[in-house]
């Protein structure tokens, strides 16, 4: 049988997609540019496959840069076609300035005069995209930058008073250990550092133009910091992006990592490097480009309101992981580096889940189902893998608050996220028993939540109260309320200590607590009254007897 040709492949390509075939089309296009790499059409058409398939960033990457065969506004700038993806990519991925810089190219791309009718109907269609990007830039520019104020009015944050009571903490020995203020103070460490290295970053001119003079080891300290603890994340001043940026093109340029190519180029690539110039060039390369990842993840699910681009980054994160974790399985650790340890993956695991419950939450009724059976089946295979792991904590000495964040956080927050499916299953549930049974299984699991972190962590009274918040729900026994508060009414002043003035307090955590618990009290006074006993439900009705 003959070889078929690119345009063969192409117009099978064509066919498929059409057909909404995505992943074949994409396999075809993949085809066809082997046998002709500078066709700028292929680019395109792989790259409207990719957006199909909700991979952003190979859409963008097909439509606008040029990897090792080529990218399709650089193999022909004037492709109207190639320009109108590069756009589609950018509006996906929320960057409003690059959105309507290639969409003007777009249009700037189409002939002035005698338009075909095809054409003309491009022209309307780009025309009104530009317009909506505008629309969204303005908006962008309009909204002030999320910022935490450090020196906060309010009273000391979580690592400052943290950072406080380790001396007392050691002293204390392995009885101290289990706080959770070994864990906010480490992670603030880590991402202190890392702040630190990003702010001394300098500018400078040199006859090829601007240049960045500083350290290059901020990124590994930032990200070990939101990995030991996510809620260390804060930016504190309005160029904190802008800096953030600098130091990832500063060790971007240092190491040579990939900055826009291709989750597949870089695998390409990588075996390449490795093989020709071993590993003291690849692996910081590697790292760099997936810390810059977490970066970006972390970014757009917290500061840009962008969980489904979070999600993405994660997922094509957690790929190269894996990935370099089998092919170079028999590398040492001190060769592949940290990023292909247990502990980083878990870090980045834990991410993920916080990007697809946040995508959830932000988007109940866009793919609810598909997004919450992934949530349930990444919360459940983390449990699972943390716990079969759980004896292998590292040999080298670590600090008490390592071990917390990579060994019993995750599982926590595992099965908080298994809790959160129960509860958004049984909210969305028109069968009275269905509904209740997820209700009861998401207080089961927040309990279990709760009771994997330290007393002194919120972490543990929040998934406690969120626990008897399913309980009120479902119109427990007014004795089943009454023992699920008395926990919490006593973990509230150790929580206090160090999360009295957390992001989550802001968020009304306490009154939150104090509600429910309110709730509790009043059905109390209700049977010191006479007017019911233990042994009934809260509130009044018919209910289900469990």
């Amino acid at each position: 049988m003959a070889t078929p040709t690119a345009s063969q492949l192409k117009d099978e390509g064509n066919a498929l997609f059409v057909k909404k075939d995505y992943p074949l089309a994409h396999d075809r296009y993949t085809e066809a540019i082997a046998i002709d790499g500078q066709n700028a059409v292929l680019y395109a058409n792989r790259s409207a496959c990719s957006f199909g398939m909700a991979k952003f960033m190979d859409a963008f990457t097909d439509a606008a840069k040029a990897s090792t065969s080529g990218g399709a506004t650089r193999l022909d700038p004037g492709y109207a076609k190639g320009w109108s993806r590069r756009a589609s990519a950018h509006d996906a991925l929320m960057e409003w300035s690059s959105c309507v810089d290639a969409w003007q190219k777009a249009l700037d791309a189409l002939p002035k005069t005698n338009l075909t009718p095809a054409e003309l109907k491009q022209k309307e269609q780009y025309t009104a995209s530009l317009k909506k990007a505008k629309e969204r830039l303005e908006e962008c520019l309009s909204t002030p930058a999320k910022v935490v104020v450090v020196n906060s009015n309010a009273g000391k944050l979580p690592w400052q008073v943290a950072e406080d009571m380790l001396p007392e903490l050691r002293d204390a020995g392995p009885a101290g250990y289990t706080s959770s203020a070994w864990v906010i103070a480490g992670a603030y460490h880590d991402f202190a550092e890392g702040i630190q290295y990003m702010k001394q970053l300098k500018k400078t001119t040199t006859p090829a133009g601007y240049g960045i003079v500083g350290h290059t080891g901020g990124l590994t300290s930032i990200t070990n910091g939101i990995m030991r603890d996510s809620r260390v994340f804060h930016i504190d001043s309005n160029d904190w992006i802008e800096k953030l940026n600098d130091q990832v093109a500063l060790e971007c340029q240092k190491h040579d990592a990939w900055a826009t190519e291709s989750l597949e180029v870089i695998k390409q690539e990588a075996l390449q490097r490795q093989k020709k110039k071993g590993w003291n060039d690849v692996r910081p390369a590697l790292a760099v480009t997936v810390r810059a990842w977490i970066m970006r993840t972390v970014i757009d699910c917290n500061l840009r309101g962008a969980p489904h681009v979070a999600i993405e980054l994660a997922k094509q994160t957690l790929d190269l992981l894996y990935w370099g974790r089998q092919v170079w399985k028999n590398g040492s650790k001190d060769d592949r580096g940290a990023i292909f340890t247990d502990t980083f993956v878990r870090g980045v695991r834990v991410i993920y889940l916080e990007a697809l419950m946040q995508m959830h939450s932000s988007n109940p009724g866009q793919n609810t189902k598909a997004t919450l059976d992934t949530l349930l089946e990444e919360a459940t295979d983390l449990l699972e893998e943390t716990l079969k792991n759980k004896n292998s904590e590292p040999n080298e000495p670590v600090d008490p608050g390592f071990v917390s964040s990579f060994y019993i956080y995750p599982c926590g927050e595992a099965r908080a996220m298994i809790a959160y499916y129960h509860l958004q299953v049984a909210n969305s549930s028109g069968n009275p028993l269905e509904a209740l049974w997820h209700c009861l299984k998401s207080s089961e699991q927040y309990t279990l939540a709760g009771m994997t972190f330290p007393e002194d962590d919120e972490q543990h009274c929040w998934y406690l109260n969120c626990a008897l918040g399913c309980l009120i729900s479902a119109r427990a026994r007014i004795e089943v309320l009454e023992m699920s508060a008395e926990p919490i009414r006593e973990l509230l002043p150790k929580m206090q200590k160090i999360w009295g003035n957390s992001a989550l307090a802001k968020q009304g955590r306490d009154k939150t607590i104090k509600k429910n618990l309110q709730v509790v009290d009043d059905e109390l006074q209700l049977v010191k009254e006479g007017k019911k006993t233990k042994q009934d439900r809260i509130g009044s009705g018919d209910a289900f007897d469990w």
